[in-house]
């Protein structure tokens, strides 16, 4: 696997280890990942890990020089636009690919992460910080995908939604695109977490992960304003840290300075910032429903395949229709509609139970063993 990989940050990284860790010991797997300083511990011994490339133009030829040197029966590698470096790297990205395929490589990818061409407006540009002209990035994006399901063996996508993506705004050939779910672990409860945060007899509303303008945080924050006076003991909790893309950015910095400042006032909404991995059983334990206000949904939602493997009630913006099949679950995208489905979830029973029943399904069907073996046989059939 050419990839991130934990301990660095990030949900590609994480995903990869998970991924990784759920073959069984008979299958040998060399990570050609990223250099970092911090340590790994591998539990499995069939897992070596290469810290090979750095995110620099040379990290094309690194990589390669890595594998002619192990020469694996399959090589897949999980992408997303900037996860090799900046826009030179992404545009180099489909090179690699190429020189793969001609070594004589099986080279399979998996898309974390498909920008729907219509959805590209001046909105998405000032929400995800990106500066440039608009038809410049839709002609970049077209071109890297494009090629990169051209140059590939078979591409990977996590949701039905992005193969339709990939196919009807980027025309690539369907044949070559398979769907394989993202994987969800099985989340082991702290049965005292509430009591270990501080949040005892509290109703906790979770949202997890990176705080950026696509996820709709102002939307969140302006509906739990609606309700929160009538549920003194309701609480929004904001579990998320600066999105490391951005982490140089200053009008990004100086969004997520605002809305963390502008916080510290409300006293039933807290902001905690980054936690660690090994801290983040704990917040999702507590959680009693975990909100996905998004705007746009570019990926498979990482925090949401943690949601759900804690067995936790979701509600989502309706930018998730298509990827969830659940009408409980959908809220429109403006405060009202927000505001009543916590309250219809957290108060009616009935819609709680039939959310929860529905995210039971789906654990069962995303278990990383089922996600191992349906990834197994890709690379078995090339």
């Amino acid at each position: 696997m050419i990839t991130k990989y934990y301990p660095s940050s990030g949900g590609v990284a994480t995903y990869t280890k998970y991924l990784a860790e759920a073959f069984d010991e008979e299958n040998e797997v060399y990570i050609f990942a990223d250099k970092i300083k911090e340590n790994e511990i591998n539990k499995k011994k069939n897992i070596k890990v290469i810290r090979c490339w750095d995110s620099n133009v040379l990290f094309l030829i690194s990589i390669l020089k890595s594998v002619l040197k192990y020469k694996p029966d399959v090589i897949h590698i999980q992408q997303e636009v900037f996860l090799y470096g900046g826009i030179l790297n992404a545009m180099l990205f489909p090179y690699l690919v190429m020189l793969l395929r001609l070594f004589g490589f099986t080279v399979i990818i998996t898309l974390h992460g498909v920008i729907p061409l219509s959805d590209l407006n001046k909105e998405f540009l000032k929400e995800n910080s990106i500066e440039g002209n608009r038809f410049i990035l839709k002609v970049g994006l077209l071109l890297i995908f494009k090629q990169i399901v051209f140059f590939s063996s078979r591409i990977l996508v996590h949701e039905e939604k992005f193969r339709n993506v990939l196919v009807e705004d980027y025309k690539c050939s369907q044949r070559k695109i398979k769907v394989i779910p993202h994987g969800v672990k099985n989340g082991q409860k702290i049965k005292n977490a509430k009591d270990i945060l501080g949040l005892k007899n509290k109703k906790v509303i979770l949202y997890f992960g990176y705080i950026s303008g696509y996820k709709g945080i102002d939307l969140l924050i302006n509906a739990f304003k609606l309700i929160k006076d009538k549920h003194k003991n309701w609480i929004l909790l904001f579990v998320g840290g600066v999105h490391p893309r951005l982490k140089n950015d200053e009008e990004y910095l100086k969004y997520y300075n605002d809305i963390k400042n502008s916080l510290k006032t409300h006293k039933q909404i807290y902001f905690n910032g980054y936690v660690p991995e090994d801290k983040v059983p704990l917040y999702f334990s507590a959680a009693d429903l975990v909100v996905f206000p998004h705007t746009i949904v570019m990926s498979s939602s990482g925090p949401m395949a943690l949601a759900i493997s804690y067995s936790k009630p979701i509600i989502a913006s309706v930018a998730f229709n298509g990827i969830l099949n659940n009408k409980e679950i959908f809220f429109d995208r403006d405060t009202y509609s927000l505001s009543k489905k916590i309250e219809d979830v957290l108060l009616n029973h009935e819609i709680l139970n039939d959310i929860l029943a529905y995210v039971k399904k789906l654990k069962y069907a995303y278990s990383w063993t089922n996600i191992a073996k349906k990834t197994l046989q890709v690379y078995k059939n090339g």
